[in-house]
């Protein structure tokens, strides 16, 4: 419907370097429909585009509040990371075990989380059980990837499981 012309007409501003038409256009569709996570999804996109970490954090978390998908909540969490808040990434992440628990790749967040709050021994145990819940290798890669974000390079190679040579 309307909402997705204007995303996608907005997506294409921000692509195009129109960061200010992209944001009227974008507030505009928030002002018209509040409750529609999808605004404060894109207002926070290009607010981190743009530089402004603290406004791409509070779109998040109200993204997150509106819509409570998996996808927001990843994006909530790791913002919280970003900005030196890990303990309340995890918080927020264990208060929402249910999403967590459905999506390895947010059980990833977890480790990267609880891994940046000095929590290194319920990071790695988390992010076994991620790896070992993965369905997909993009799902293993993001979690590789989210391991060495939280536990570093070293570790990580220490914390992977030994294969046979083949």
């Amino acid at each position: 419907g309307n909402a997705q012309v204007r995303g996608r007409l907005a997506q294409v501003l921000m692509q195009t370097g129109d960061a200010s038409g992209a944001e009227t256009l974008l507030g505009a569709g928030a002002e018209q429909q509040p409750e529609n996570p999808l605004w404060p999804q894109m207002l926070g996109q290009l607010a981190s585009q743009t530089g402004r970490s603290d406004e791409a954090l509070a779109q998040a978390g109200k993204a997150f509040e509106l819509g409570k998908s998996p996808e927001s909540l990843l994006r909530y969490a790791g913002l919280l990371v970003d900005a030196d808040r890990a303990g309340e990434a995890e918080t927020l992440l264990r208060e929402n075990i249910e999403l967590v628990n459905a999506e390895p790749v947010l059980q990833g967040a977890r480790g990267v989380a609880l891994a940046k709050s000095d929590r290194a021994d319920e990071a790695r145990e988390v992010f076994s059980k991620a790896v070992a819940r993965a369905a997909t290798p993009q799902q293993v890669s993001m979690i590789a990837r989210q391991m060495v974000q939280g536990l570093g390079l070293d570790a990580t190679i220490a914390a992977l499981p030994a294969t046979p040579e083949g």
